[in-house]
């Protein structure tokens, strides 16, 4: 198991944590098990735990590339577990804003621990595509507006699991996950910034 190091910086919020700030280095786990190219394999991909589809998360995000070839390139794509669909930026990908909502009042569930969040970066559609897009390099993570963290992610095809410290979810509050690109790694051919799939991975009760 390879894994890279996330340097973490936390404000203490209203989320039930005391105030002040602390510094935090963090692994980010990428998994070694993930094979590319294979369709089926690509367009089912749901890991252990994804809470996504449980708690109806909804997506969105500020800026979208237009359809083309019959294809969208939406936020909620990155929530449909489907690696060969994909949210992608319009042009360049820097400063671009995606949100993930859980509020789970309406729910069935009583509550939630989220334990991390595997992140699918760059566009899964096949190996040259993946190369040909952009991938987030630093992206700035806020939860209810405030900054949680900065984090660095590795340049692979293979998923990475970023660690939210066992995050409880309850029924008194909407919870807000923003991400927003700060640095990219350059695809060959364009500066479009894609994700395929972003998972909350825990358990709902």
């Amino acid at each position: 198991m390879k894994s890279i190091l996330v340097s973490i910086c936390l404000l203490f919020t209203t989320l039930g944590f005391p105030q002040g700030y602390e510094y935090f280095i963090m692994e980010s786990e990428v998994d070694e098990f993930d094979v590319f190219g294979d369709d089926s394999y690509e367009s089912n991909l749901t890991i252990d735990g994804n809470l996504n589809q449980k708690l109806e998360i909804s997506v969105g995000s500020e800026v979208s590339a237009p359809d083309a070839d019959g294809s969208t390139f939406v936020a909620k794509n990155t929530i449909d577990a489907n690696m060969k669909t994909v949210w992608l930026t319009p042009d360049n990908g820097k400063n671009a804003l995606i949100e993930y909502v859980i509020d789970i009042e309406d729910s069935q569930f009583s509550s939630a621990t989220i334990y991390q969040i595997a992140f699918f970066n760059g566009w899964r559609k096949d190996y040259q595509t993946w190369k040909d897009y952009s991938r987030i390099k630093k992206v700035s993570l806020t939860i209810n507006d405030r900054p949680y963290a900065e984090i660095t992610l590795d340049d692979t095809y293979k998923y990475q699991k970023i660690d939210l410290d066992k995050m409880k979810i309850d029924k008194t509050r909407r919870y807000r996950f923003r991400f927003r690109v700060m640095e990219m790694y350059p695809g060959k051919k364009h500066e479009q910034v894609a994700i395929s799939d972003v998972q909350f991975v825990g358990k709902a009760k």
